[in-house]
């Protein structure tokens, strides 16, 4: 399966898998910048990919989220 947003279990699984495969020398990752709760409710998919690629990782903060837009 593809890694989407919509799957981020998957998603924090095969980014670095990937990144390892094609030897990737920087992985850019989106990120809401949630904080507090928000964060510990939805986990961080940015800061678990930070954590696991074995390259230079570029966090990127997203623009403003549509009402009621889970991403």
């Amino acid at each position: 399966r593809e890694a989407s947003p919509t799957r981020p279990r998957l998603a924090r699984a095969a980014i670095p898998r990937e990144a390892r495969r094609r030897e990737c020398e920087v992985v850019v990752v989106g990120t809401s910048g949630r904080t507090g709760l928000m964060r510990i409710a939805l986990g961080n998919l940015a800061e678990s990919i930070l954590r696991t690629v074995p390259c230079s990782t570029l966090v990127v903060r997203l623009g403003e989220r549509r009402p009621g837009a889970l991403w």
